[in-house]
């Protein structure tokens, strides 16, 4: 019986740090590809945003979501605009989410933009 309460106890600890909790990020630049595409600047790295529907965020704006790896997400601003988009993973620089962001839909693009 100890060890069911143990066993249950563990997987609720499990299933609540599994959950991801909304942040905040600023709309650093518009991906080079795509209607909408977003990079965006977390804490301590970078995301690629694709969008789907609703608000088209504009570089400066901060909003707030799930910014897991690889998933939907409802994307807010401030004054309470909504998006619907698709988060890629987590990377070091704008740089390597334009990179990711771009090649993963499959978009042709002329010219990147210069991260430096």
């Amino acid at each position: 019986m100890q060890f069911r309460r143990i066993l249950l106890m563990l997987m609720f600890f499990c299933a609540m740090s599994y959950q991801s909790y909304a942040s905040l990020g600023d709309v650093s630049s518009l991906a080079n590809c795509g209607y909408g595409n977003l990079i965006v600047e977390l804490e301590t790295s970078f995301v690629g945003a694709e969008y789907w529907s609703g608000t088209v965020f504009v570089p400066g704006t901060t909003i707030e979501g799930n910014f897991s790896p690889f998933g939907m997400a409802t994307l807010t601003d401030q004054a309470g605009n909504q998006g619907r988009y698709f988060i890629y993973g987590w990377q070091d620089s704008a740089r390597e989410v334009q990179d990711e962001l771009c090649s993963s839909s499959h978009h042709n693009f002329k010219s990147l933009p210069d991260f430096s």
